[in-house]
C-alpha cells in the first residue's frame, strides 16, 4: 500500500473512531441515527480509498499552477474540504476526471481541485519558492536543477508573487538602483526590473532565512554555476512560476 492510500486510510479510520466513541458516549440517545452515521462514514472511507488507489497508478501527465486560491476535495462530487491552497502554488497533475484534476500540492497533500482553477505549466519553466528560497528548472515534466536562492528583503523589497516570463537575456552587464550598482555575469529579468542572476561577487551563502533581514531588493539572487545553467537553458518568453 503506498504512502497516499496509507494516510487516506489513517484519516478515515480516525474520522470512523470519532464517531463511534460519540456513539458510545451518547448510547441513551438516538441510537440508530448513530449506527447510519457510522456507516456512512464506513462506505465514505470505502470510496477515499478507492479514489486513491485507482488515481496513484497514474503518472505525472503534468505541472501546473493555481490560477485562484482553490478547495482541494478528497473525492470526486465531495462536499468534504480538504484545505484551501493557495494562488500561484505549483501543483502535480496525476489525472484528469470529469472537470478535476487528481493533484498533490507542494505539501504532499493528494485530492481533487477544479480544473478551471489550475493553469498547465509548460515543458519548460522555473520556479521560485519564497517560502523554501530554493530556485527549480523543469523540463519535460521533469526537476532538472535545483538551488537555493535569496529574495527580496522580506519586509523592504519584497519578491513579488506570480506567474511571469523572461523579458530578454543579458551577460556581462550592471544593476543599478538607488545606493548600488552591481556587477552580474547572468541576468533574465522576468518582472519589470526584478530578475534572476548571479551573485556572488557578495554573497557567499544562499538559501535558509537570510532573506528575512538580508535579502536582495528583489531580485532572485543565486550562485554562480546555478544561474549559469538557468541563463543556458531559458530563453525569451520563458515562463517564472513565483509562489510562497
Amino acid at each position: 500500500m503506498n504512502k497516499k492510500t496509507l494516510s487516506a486510510l489513517l484519516g478515515a479510520l480516525v474520522a470512523i473512531n470519532t464517531y463511534a466513541s460519540t456513539y458510545v458516549e451518547n448510547e441513551d440517545n438516538k441510537i440508530e441515527e448513530k449506527e447510519n452515521s457510522i456507516i456512512e462514514l464506513i462506505e465514505r472511507a470505502k470510496k477515499v480509498i478507492n479514489s486513491y488507489e485507482e488515481d496513484n497508478t497514474k503518472q505525472v501527465i503534468n505541472f501546473g499552477y493555481l490560477k485562484n486560491d482553490s478547495n482541494i476535495y478528497d473525492y470526486l462530487d465531495s462536499c468534504n474540504n480538504i484545505t484551501l491552497i493557495d494562488k500561484f502554488q505549483k501543483v502535480i497533475i496525476y489525472n484528469e476526471i470529469n472537470g478535476y484534476y487528481f493533484v498533490e500540492t507542494e505539501n504532499n497533500t493528494c485530492g481533487y481541485i477544479n480544473k478551471n482553477n489550475i493553469e498547465i505549466l509548460p515543458n519548460l519553466f522555473v520556479e521560485v519558492d519564497i517560502s523554501s528560497q530554493i530556485v527549480s528548472l523543469f523540463k519535460d515534466n521533469e526537476l532538472i536543477m535545483t538551488t537555493p536562492c535569496v529574495t527580496g528583503h522580506a519586509t523592504k523589497h519584497s519578491t513579488r508573487i506570480g506567474y511571469f516570463s523572461i523579458q530578454y537575456k543579458q551577460k556581462d552587464t550592471y544593476l543599478r538602483g538607488p545606493g548600488y550598482s552591481s556587477y552580474v555575469n547572468y541576468w533574465m529579468p522576468f518582472d519589470g526590473g526584478i530578475g534572476l542572476h548571479d551573485a556572488d561577487r557578495w554573497r557567499s551563502t544562499y538559501g535558509g532565512d537570510i532573506y528575512i533581514t538580508n535579502g536582495s531588493h528583489g531580485c532572485v539572487n543565486m550562485p554562480h554555476d546555478a544561474a549559469e545553467t538557468v541563463f543556458n537553458t531559458v530563453s525569451s518568453g520563458t515562463r517564472v512560476l513565483v509562489h510562497k
